[in-house]
């Protein structure tokens, strides 16, 4: 290649790269615009939705304080709940220092885990005893139960059942000489420290049994529990 040949295609190259620079700089001006705007957009909605997370979390620890506050009553040992495993069925064991209640006694199958986990516990007396309703998987071992332990009270809901299960409590029961409590709602008993309230039902006539339910709050100290 002649000199003046090569001068003119390092000139013509040095156009072409000029060229392609500005081309590519504007390009990566433009995408620079495009992603600071982009950025700041979504900076602004993060932060925006940062602001109002924390507004909702303020406000439910306001309302957690608040509803603490209420129940700011001192109370010294522990609450215990224990929820026994009986599979689909329920059976929940509460204690406060020397006194306990038990909510339910699963399925009839259940009767002999639901006494030695009670037993196993040091308990020999159950001050209150709740069958929540007349489904078997509730009240399936609570006969057995009753005859197991020194039982102080016992509340059931104003349901009956044509059942043999339902049947085989109201026997325990009655060879006990003790007598079923019907649920108030708004009635309330304590358990050592902790107070208990009924919630439930509310109501006399149910056409389906799961409504008869009951339901009582258990409050100590700062903590609450529904069952």
């Amino acid at each position: 290649m002649k000199f003046y040949e090569k001068k003119w295609f390092m000139q013509k190259n040095n156009k072409f790269n000029k060229a392609g620079k500005i081309t590519l700089t504007t390009i990566l001006g433009l995408f620079f615009i495009i992603f600071s705007i982009g950025c700041s957009s979504g900076g602004s909605q993060s932060a925006n939705q940062g602001k109002k997370i924390t507004t909702e979390v303020t406000k439910l620890n306001e309302e957690v304080k608040n509803d603490s506050s209420n129940n700011n009553v001192s109370v010294s040992g522990e609450l215990k709940v224990h929820y026994i495993n009986v599979g689909q069925a329920d059976s929940i064991l509460i204690q406060q220092g020397n006194n306990s209640m038990l909510i339910d006694a699963g399925n009839n199958g259940d009767s002999e885990t639901v006494k030695n986990y009670i037993s196993n516990q040091g308990i020999t007396k159950l001050d209150y005893v709740i069958g929540t309703h007349p489904h078997e998987d509730h009240i399936g071992g609570l006969d057995y139960v009753i005859n197991s332990f020194e039982i102080g009270n016992i509340y059931m809901p104003k349901a009956t059942s044509t059942t043999k299960t339902f049947k085989d409590v109201v026997s325990a029961i009655k060879n006990k000489g003790m007598q079923i409590t019907t649920p108030v709602p708004g009635d309330s008993f304590k358990l050592g420290q902790a107070d208990c309230k009924i919630l439930a039902p509310n109501s006399a006539s149910y056409e389906d049994l799961n409504n008869y339910s009951i339901v009582i709050k258990v409050t100590f100290g700062n903590n609450t529990f529904m069952f």
